[in-house]
């Protein structure tokens, strides 16, 4: 069961065509792209309030990198049942998203 969370940041780091950092050397950071900065969660409760926390927290490592900081979560729901990964970014990330996108 120890190594689900590492297969989980695999599939983040997969997910924005990056790579993982092997335990820890990232820092903050698991997962880093050439646009992306991500900490990966998996837990059985995250309770809002640290969820935020933790958006702040990566966003303004990823500003720092010159990237977009995200945290990607998935629920433990035991052996066998899924839950997804969820791709989690504040408002002002989102805006900034959606501007760039339709500026192209």
């Amino acid at each position: 069961m120890s190594s689900q969370w590492k297969a989980t940041e695999r599939k983040v780091a997969k997910l924005i065509e990056g790579e993982r950092y092997p335990a820890n050397q990232g820092g903050r950071v698991d997962c880093k792209s050439d646009k992306y900065v991500v900490q990966v969660k998996e837990r059985k409760s995250l309770s809002l309030e640290q969820l935020t926390q933790l958006v702040e927290e990566i966003e303004s490592i990823g500003k720092s990198k010159g990237k977009q900081g995200l945290v990607a979560v998935k629920v433990r729901r035991g052996s066998g049942r899924h839950s997804p990964i969820l791709i989690v970014m504040s408002e002002d990330a989102w805006l900034e998203y959606v501007m760039k996108r339709s500026s192209k």
